[in-house]
């Protein structure tokens, strides 16, 4: 099990990779430490329709960051991720230091229940739970029909054509909230020293973007990576109120352009030459409204949007207390077989700084659970566990799962257990 979910994991990350090849590198001032590097791929709404679901793509703007820590001695601990607007066009103009121009990340957990609540109204979900409807429906009227046919009719209907619907028809939500458990952000997780890992970051497109320009951000986020193709668009230019000045810009962008060309030093400067003329005309007076609107529509382009990471370096990860954020089983858990029957179960806990950390169930004695073990091969991020089931466990109980770090003994450090993460036990049970 343990191998299956690293298997699914290290498909997320290269499907991530594939889609941050065609997405925008965006700037990240180091903020933390020399030791800890951060790239940042902004991802294209395509990429992100397949990869989280197409509610997350209409409202998050999803960035890739690859956190690598060189310390020899620390992990970092990831406190926050936002992006900075304050050098944006549109972003106010204020201080970096302003809050109001820092647009910080979504975590996880909100992103998983947004895509858990939209999941239940998706076309495919919409159109198994009518299939099943209709099948109950006429299940019950069976009794009016005398033809043994229409009863059978009925059955295979039942029996055979809505799950084989929802066989053929895949649930790709399973997936999307897989990717969001193993690699979206979280608070407080941990990159361990010499280490390097994948985290993705959702922030809310409507926090700084009005529905004009959401619009055109996500049909055309290569404007915004260069701005000055809108010089070309037509319908850009008088959304803009820039339509009278279209002429003059683009008659001085072709020297305005020159000045960002890499300098070897030997250029001159004289008026022979292309630097030389340009120069001339940028600086020559009737051309200083066109000059500014330039510069104006070139800090429209998102390298003026910077992705901040804050956190700290910390040596002694063991005395941080474990969290918990979510529990998977092997098995079907909402099944009743999975807590009637006796026998062994497995499951996975998604947590931070858990590694070396041992697994507990609160209410195992008092609900015929027994032998809760860790599995060696558990990482900071997943805890891999089995128990046995003794005894029917009732539909409705409530057990509580922890994390529990062994303090080092020759320090006089006592063990460290986290707080108790609830989990309902719900299967369907038979009608008296």
């Amino acid at each position: 099990m343990a191998e299956t979910h690293e298997l699914d994991k290290e498909k997320s990350v290269a499907l991530l990779e594939a889609a941050a090849r065609e997405g925008i590198n965006l700037p990240v001032p180091n903020t933390v430490s020399d030791s800890v590097g951060v790239t940042a791929v902004l991802l294209t709404k395509g990429a992100v329709g397949r990869l989280f679901g197409n509610d997350i793509a209409n409202t998050y703007v999803v960035v890739q960051l690859v956190i690598s820590n060189k310390s020899l001695s620390g992990a970092f601990v990831l406190h926050s991720a936002y992006l900075d607007t304050s050098q944006w066009a549109l972003g106010g103009g204020r201080p970096s230091s302003a809050k109001g121009n820092q647009i910080s990340s979504v975590e996880a957990r909100v992103v998983r229940g947004q895509v858990l609540d939209a999941q239940q109204w998706s076309a495919r979900d919409w159109t198994v739970r009518l299939l099943t409807v209709a099948g109950s429906v006429a299940s019950g009227y069976t009794f009016a029909f005398k033809e043994t046919g229409v009863a059978k009719g009925i059955a295979a209907f039942s029996g055979s054509f809505v799950p084989g619907v929802a066989s053929a028809w895949p649930d790709s939500a399973v997936a999307q909230l897989n990717r969001i458990s193993d690699l979206g952000y979280q608070t407080n997780k941990s990159i361990a020293r010499e280490s390097a890992d994948v985290i993705v970051c959702f922030f809310p497109i409507d926090m700084f973007l009005s529905k004009q320009f959401r619009k055109l951000f996500l049909d055309s986020p290569g404007l915004f990576l260069s701005p000055y193709q809108i010089l070309y668009e037509d319908k850009l230019l008088k959304k803009l109120h820039l339509e009278h000045d279209a002429q003059a810009l683009l008659g001085l962008l072709p020297c305005y352009s020159k000045q960002f060309e890499v300098k070897s030093g030997n250029e001159k400067g004289d008026g022979a030459t292309i630097i030389g003329k340009c120069s001339q005309q940028l600086l020559a007076p009737e051309n200083e409204k066109t000059r500014v609107l330039l510069d104006y529509i070139g800090r429209f382009g998102l390298e003026n949007v910077g992705v901040h990471v804050d956190g700290i370096m910390t040596v002694d990860v063991d005395t941080v207390p474990a969290s918990i954020d979510d529990v998977a089983f092997a098995n079907d858990a909402t099944q009743s077989i999975f807590w009637s029957a006796t026998g062994l179960q497995s499951g996975t806990l998604l947590c931070r700084f858990c590694q070396g950390g041992q697994v507990d169930i609160v209410e195992k004695d008092k609900s015929g659970i027994r032998a809760v073990t860790t599995a060696a091969d558990s990482t900071n991020n997943t805890l891999n566990f089995t128990f046995t089931v003794t005894r029917p466990v009732p539909s409705g109980k409530i057990i509580h799962f922890t994390v529990t770090k062994p303090g080092d003994r020759n320090k006089g450090a006592k063990d460290v257990t986290s707080a108790p993460f609830a989990y309902s036990i719900d299967y369907p049970t038979a009608l008296k």
